[in-house]
């Protein structure tokens, strides 16, 4: 964004979640699992790999790291009209 001039305005935030038997909530690797399946069965996992996968992100005794999230923003020195 600076390359951009977009001045020196500029912010970031990130977050990384842990998840323990992530039962009572979605849970990112497992919605990407679905989401991605017929592209992860093309790619060689089996339907009974992914589904053992989304198994072990229900187990209360396994923990996972969700994806790191980053949020950038910046603003213009003087507003953004050009």
């Amino acid at each position: 964004m600076r390359e951009a001039s977009i001045g020196s305005q500029v912010a970031f935030t990130d977050a990384v979640a842990t998840c323990v038997g992530c039962n009572s909530r979605p849970h990112f690797h497992a919605t990407n699992s679905r989401q991605l399946q017929p592209e992860l069965i093309e790619a060689g996992f089996t339907a009974g790999q992914l589904d053992a996968f989304r198994a072990l992100l229900r187990d209360p005794g396994f923990a996972v790291m969700s994806y790191q999230f980053v949020s950038t923003r910046g603003r213009r020195p003087g507003g953004w009209a050009a």
